[in-house]
C-alpha cells in the first residue's frame, strides 16, 4: 500500500530518496548516511519556518465574514489588526429586517415632530359663559293711528315697527281715511350696538420643539466588514 505522506523530491536532489508531502522534509539516501548534520539543519529549518507561516496566517485570519457587523468599544479600525480587510462604521442602531426592508438601507431619525394626526383624537373644551347686552339697544315709536285729509300726519312709526294701513271711506262723508290694520316688529331696522367682549381660548400646549425618540442604550463602535 503507497504511503502518500511522502512525494518525490521538486528539487530533484540526486541523494534525497523523497521529501515530505506537507513540509517537504526529506528522507536521504542511504548513501549519505553522513551527513546528518544537513540533515538536522534542513529539518528545523523547514519547521521554523512552516510555525512561522501558520502562526501569520493565525493571526491574520478574520472570523467576520464580507457582511459582518462586529461590535466593540475599541475605536481602531478593524483592518489594521486584520490586514487585507475594509470595514465602515455604522453610526445608526440596528433593526432586524422583514420582507418589506431592504438590508443595508439607512432609516429614520434621531428625533421627530409630533404632528396633528398623532395627536389623540379629543375635542378641547371652554368654560361655559354668558353676555350682557352690552351697547345694544333696538328702538322704536309708533303715534296715532288714523290720517284723513284733515290730518294728513295723523299716525306715524319709527324704529324697528312698521305698520300696515288699511283705506277706507268716512262714514256719511265722501272722505276717505286710512286706519292701521296692524303693526309689525323687525329687530334689524334698528338694531344698533354689541354685546359685551368675549375671548375664550385655550393655553399653548407646549413649544414645538422635536421629540427624542432614542431609547436608553450602551454606545459602541459598530464596524460592518465590506471587503
Amino acid at each position: 500500500m503507497a504511503d502518500d505522506r511522502w512525494i518525490p523530491d521538486p528539487q530533484g536532489r540526486t541523494d534525497v530518496e523523497k521529501v515530505s508531502r506537507f513540509l517537504k522534509l526529506p528522507v536521504w539516501k542511504g548513501s549519505t548516511l553522513g551527513d546528518f548534520r544537513r540533515f538536522w539543519n534542513e529539518l528545523w529549518a523547514k519547521i521554523d519556518e512552516n510555525a512561522e507561516t501558520t502562526n501569520q496566517t493565525i493571526n491574520n485570519y478574520c472570523p467576520y465574514r464580507v457582511g459582518d457587523i462586529l461590535q466593540t468599544t475599541n475605536s481602531q479600525n478593524p483592518s489594521e489588526y486584520w490586514k487585507g480587510t475594509q470595514w465602515k462604521l455604522i453610526t445608526n442602531f440596528l433593526k432586524g429586517v422583514n420582507e418589506k426592508d431592504k438590508v443595508g438601507e439607512y432609516d429614520g431619525e434621531d428625533s421627530v415632530a409630533i404632528e396633528r394626526r398623532n395627536l389623540p383624537n379629543f375635542k378641547l373644551k371652554t368654560e361655559i359663559h354668558t353676555h350682557n347686552k352690552g351697547t345694544m339697544e333696538i328702538t322704536g315709536s309708533f303715534s296715532s293711528c288714523v290720517s284723513n285729509e284733515n290730518n294728513p300726519q295723523g299716525s306715524s312709526v319709527a324704529g324697528a315697527f312698521s305698520v300696515f294701513w288699511q283705506t277706507g271711506q268716512g262714514r256719511g262723508f265722501n272722505t276717505p281715511w286710512t286706519t292701521a290694520n296692524g303693526f309689525n316688529f323687525n329687530a334689524s331696522r334698528a338694531w344698533t350696538g354689541e354685546t359685551s367682549a368675549s375671548a375664550p381660548y385655550t393655553e399653548p400646549l407646549g413649544d414645538g420643539e422635536k421629540l427624542s425618540i432614542i431609547p436608553k442604550h450602551y454606545k459602541v463602535y459598530m464596524w460592518e466588514r465590506i471587503a
